[in-house]
């Protein structure tokens, strides 16, 4: 993988949580902060790189929907490995921006950091 167009810091898990948009940066609405479920059939609109659990090591890209509904997240050995199927897969993706380790709740920020909720 070309490490070099990388974000400085996104291997190294500096800080440990990344998030992507899918296409167009624009969303209808903030993500409300409601935990849910995607409906059926969604699209991913926003993905969240973020480490595996020490026993499992490598790294997990979550997907959600344009309002934040959480479609599913997939489990990687290595997060080179997460980063480029995230790009194969998705011909659109933005750059990754970091969630600032201090972040209480990672997802929560990601997600309203894409979806305009959060002035960056």
């Amino acid at each position: 993988m070309f490490d070099y167009l990388l974000p400085e810091g996104i291997l190294e898990e500096q800080p440990p949580f990344w998030f992507a948009i899918i296409g167009s940066s624009s969303f209808a609405a903030p993500y409300s902060g409601n935990i849910h479920a995607a409906d059926a059939g969604a699209k991913a609109r926003i993905l969240i790189l973020e480490p595996a659990g020490e026993n499992e090591g490598g790294a997990f890209v979550s997907a959600y929907d344009a309002a934040g509904g959480f479609i599913g997240d997939t489990w990687y050995p290595t997060r080179e490995e997460a980063l480029l199927s995230a790009l194969t897969d998705n011909r659109d993706l933005g750059e990754w921006r970091p969630v600032p380790a201090n972040a209480a709740d990672p997802e929560a920020y990601a997600l309203l950091s894409a979806t305009g909720g959060l002035v960056q």
